[in-house]
């Protein structure tokens, strides 16, 4: 289910996906960073989500993410989504936040393209409509990788979440918004996504 632009992320989802140990101890003292300017990733056109509603409140959002890993702040400014079908055979949303790189919807043929300095993966969200909340317990999985390493110093450098609340804001054709709250052995990422479609991360 991950589909991420650069090819040589495969192998650390693949290994994330099945590891869970190794995990950094939380680090004394937050720094801060405003992280790497990017601009709203373009679309593909249309996607596979029926509305749901929320328009107004998908016009007026964006992406504002704050990762809080082993003691250091960085944000994230910029997502994407595209959708994807659970083991049952149902809808579900499949989203990539990133902090810099390329706003354009990834190259499904690997394309090089600016790397961003962090991505998370929020995948299999429940299709739903505005104010459902759901849990990992609901299939959601979140898993964050650094490429700069001032977060997650390990190789692979990644981090999954071991819990999680998604409370959807607004379904539509052409985005998704939610608010986010995800807990990691090391740190937290909180806030808010706004999520355009990209064909290429649908499958």
């Amino acid at each position: 289910m991950m589909r991420l632009h650069a090819l040589v992320l495969l192998p650390l989802l693949a290994f994330a996906a099945c590891s869970d140990d190794e995990k950094s101890p939380a680090g004394p003292g937050a720094t801060s960073d405003a992280g790497v300017d990017a601009s709203s990733p373009s679309t593909d056109g249309g996607g596979e989500l029926a509305d749901a509603g929320g328009s107004d409140a998908s016009k007026a959002s964006k992406t504002a993410l704050e990762a809080t890993i082993n003691g250091v702040a960085r944000s994230l400014d910029r997502a994407q989504f595209g959708t994807e079908k659970d083991d049952a055979g149902a809808e579900r949303i499949y989203i990539e936040a990133h902090s810099g790189g390329d706003p354009a919807c990834p190259d499904p043929d690997g394309g090089a393209g600016a790397s961003p300095a962090r991505t998370l993966i929020v995948s299999t969200v429940p299709r739903g409509k505005p104010g459902d909340t759901f849990t990992k317990a609901d299939g959601i999985a979140v898993t964050l990788l650094d490429f700069t390493g001032d977060q997650i110093p390990t190789d692979p450098p990644f981090a999954k979440a071991s819990a999680v609340k998604v409370t959807l804001v607004a379904v539509e054709t052409s985005s998704v918004d939610l608010e986010l709250d995800a807990t990691f052995p090391e740190g937290t990422v909180k806030g808010r996504i706004h999520a355009e479609y990209c064909a290429s991360l649908s499958r």
